[in-house]
């Protein structure tokens, strides 16, 4: 068990962009029996869902007017928090979640972090990031329109142009929601942010991987630079493609930046351990434990169709400062 050696980070939470694998991480970190209890996900507007069936452990929500709150309102409403914002409901529902020896898997608070920070000063932030060719990729394949990035024929393009522009007639929709991965929908609301808006626009008709990559880079930048307004000692940022290659030193970075002693044998072993345990702890079904091809997918893809959207979506200069060398 990873006992705590002198600190109070004992309330960890895990957090990046969607596909950034946060889920495998956190389920790895969830083996170790310091932690009595284990969130995912708690802002999913889904939710109550599944805690209707039972699928969710913990009390997330015990009050109706919260209920009604996170569907409508916690996932988006002030999806960008400040520092200095306040969001008194939000900060009340998340205060019994955040609880000393917990461990939590968030996808909402990416560019919510200072916010974060500041309101629960106790918590310690596993800030996961991953290649944004490998989060395109996931992210298309999970929404079944992986096949807009082989090479298109005359059929194919006529398809895109559908697919992307007829819903965005009909809707008026920075981005068809009812045909692509809803998440997308961040970008409408990134509009409202002065510093991003004028850098979102360019994108209105861009291909999907571009605008993917462009919510990459705003989730990414804006997460490092909100942590950097604090002390190291309260968070880790790691790359997803390091923790599948090196997981034990990984691990082994994580603890010591938390505070806590050696990596436990029940999370070594939680490597590699079979997931379905896990399904009854959230939601999210697991297809796969740790594997190398969780960072490698994407090259079966053309690069030139990766090398398109890098450049349109201008996140050259961020991706070699990560380390994800074109």
């Amino acid at each position: 068990m990873g006992i705590d050696n002198g600190t109070k980070r004992d309330i960890v939470v895990v957090s990046g962009m969607y596909r950034c694998g946060t889920s495998i991480v956190w389920r790895v970190l969830s083996e170790d029996g310091c932690f009595k209890k284990k969130y995912y996900e708690p802002l999913h507007p889904d939710l109550y869902k599944f805690v209707e069936d039972g699928s969710i452990v913990g009390n997330y929500i015990d009050d109706k007017k919260i209920l009604y709150k996170l569907l409508n309102d916690f996932h988006l409403n002030k999806f960008r928090l400040q520092e200095n914002e306040s969001y008194d409901e939000l900060k009340e529902y998340l205060s019994k979640i955040l609880k000393p020896m917990s461990i939590t898997k968030f996808t909402r608070v990416t560019l919510r972090l200072a916010w974060l920070l500041k309101n629960f000063p106790g918590i310690f932030i596993v800030n996961l990031i991953r290649d944004p060719r490998a989060v395109c990729y996931s992210y298309m394949k999970r929404g079944n329109l992986d096949f807009l990035l082989k090479k298109e024929n005359n059929m194919r393009k006529l398809k895109f142009k559908a697919v992307y522009m007829l819903p965005n007639l009909l809707t008026r929709a920075f981005l068809p929601r009812n045909l692509l991965y809803w998440h997308q929908e961040y970008l409408d609301y990134l509009q409202k942010e002065e510093k991003w808006k004028r850098y979102i626009k360019q994108f209105k008709y861009s291909k999907l991987q571009t605008r993917i990559m462009a919510l990459w880079r705003v989730n990414v930048e804006q997460s490092i630079e909100d942590l950097n307004r604090y002390e190291n000692s309260n968070f880790i940022t790691i790359r997803f493609e390091d923790f599948v290659s090196e997981p034990e030193k990984t691990l082994g970075l994580i603890y010591n930046k938390i505070g806590f002693q050696a990596v436990p044998d029940e999370v070594m072993k939680g490597l590699y351990r079979d997931t379905k345990k896990y399904e009854h702890v959230s939601h999210h079904k697991y297809s796969k434990g740790l594997s190398r091809d969780l960072v490698s997918n994407w090259k079966t893809i053309n690069n030139d169709i990766w090398q398109e959207s890098i450049a349109e979506s201008q996140i050259t200069g961020l991706m070699n400062k990560l380390g994800y060398q074109e």
